[in-house]
């Protein structure tokens, strides 16, 4: 697994609430990190990497990206690279307890392709609460199959990056949500199969 750049994670954070025009919730932990699954998924399914080269757990409140949770707690992450320890103090303000401020970052880290998947996640994403996000980040199967293991445990599960190439099985919540299909749909099933294959034969 690559080491986490706390730079380029600082920077797609940055990214997220500069663009956002979310007032009310851009700044909540849990939107930022669902934001960045959303954009981690779609690089994934189009580019064969995530944004953020993190790993996922399964938790109550759907997918979250551990690496960068600990960052925005201003921990260090274990898969990261400790020559950026510095950054974590001073370009993260608390507001309060669940909300932080990303001070202004640079965009060198961040790759056309990396802005592309970002501003598909505000595109088709950013005006829902941080609650409503986690709701919709339970149609899709990294989490729903883990989601009895951990209703009833309370605890995570590990997700294999493997399962952002399946579709979800019940779209349901996105429909009452107005989204009226699921915006990864892919019409070329065959290279979105041919994708997959090729990550698994490194990752899995």
């Amino acid at each position: 697994m690559e080491k986490i750049s706390i730079r380029k994670i600082l920077q797609i954070l940055y990214y997220i609430q500069s663009h956002s025009r979310n007032e009310r919730n851009k700044y909540a932990y849990m939107y930022l990190l669902k934001m960045m699954y959303f954009a981690d998924r779609h690089h994934l399914r189009h580019y064969g990497l995530t944004i953020s080269s993190d790993k996922y757990k399964a938790m109550q409140y759907g997918p979250v990206a551990s690496g960068t949770w600990d960052i925005i707690k201003k921990k260090m992450p274990k898969n990261a690279n400790s020559a950026e320890l510095e950054l974590l103090h001073g370009n993260i303000t608390d507001i309060d307890e669940y909300d932080v401020t990303i001070e202004q970052q640079a965009e060198d880290e961040l790759s056309e392709s990396c802005k592309n998947s970002l501003d598909f996640s505000l595109k088709h994403f950013a005006k829902f609460n941080q609650f409503e996000l986690s709701n919709i980040s339970h149609v899709y199967p990294e989490w729903s199959k883990h989601k009895e293991k951990i209703m009833r445990e309370k605890r995570y599960c590990n997700i294999s990056l493997a399962d952002f190439f399946s579709d979800p099985e019940d779209i349901s919540y996105l429909l009452q949500k107005g989204i009226s299909k699921d915006p990864f749909e892919e019409n070329d099933k065959n290279f979105l199969h041919l994708l997959k294959e090729g990550f698994c034969e490194v990752t899995c």
